[in-house]
C-alpha cells in the first residue's frame, strides 16, 4: 500500500484518480492498444494497481504505470532505441520495461 502511495506522488494530480482504467489513445495502432489491455490484465492478476497513459509531474507519459512496482511499461512497435533510452532516463521510476508488438 505504501509503495502505491509513493508511486502516485510521481503523477500529475488528475491521473491519480484513474486507477485500473485502461485509457485508449486513438493515435496509437490497434495492436499497440490491444497489448496495453493485455498488460493491464497481467498487472491486475498480480494484485497490483496501474494507471494507463500515466503523466509524470516532471514530464513524460508512460503507456502503463504499475503503482505497486513503481514500473513504467512502454509498448512499442516502431519507436527508436534513443527515444526509449531517453524515457528510461527521464521517467522518475524504479523499473522500466519495454513490450514489443
Amino acid at each position: 500500500y505504501l509503495a502505491r502511495e509513493k508511486s502516485l506522488e510521481l503523477l500529475e494530480i488528475h491521473d491519480r484518480f484513474h486507477r485500473n482504467c485502461v485509457r485508449l489513445n486513438v493515435k496509437n495502432g490497434d495492436e499497440h492498444e490491444l497489448e496495453k489491455v493485455r498488460q493491464a490484465i497481467i498487472i491486475l492478476r498480480r494484485g497490483h494497481q496501474f494507471v494507463s497513459e500515466a503523466r509524470f509531474k516532471r514530464g513524460g507519459r508512460a503507456d502503463l504505470f504499475d503503482l505497486d512496482e513503481c514500473e513504467a511499461i512502454e509498448i512499442v512497435n516502431s519507436e527508436k532505441e534513443e527515444s526509449l533510452l531517453r524515457k528510461q532516463k527521464d521517467y522518475p521510476v524504479e523499473k522500466f520495461s519495454v513490450v514489443k508488438v
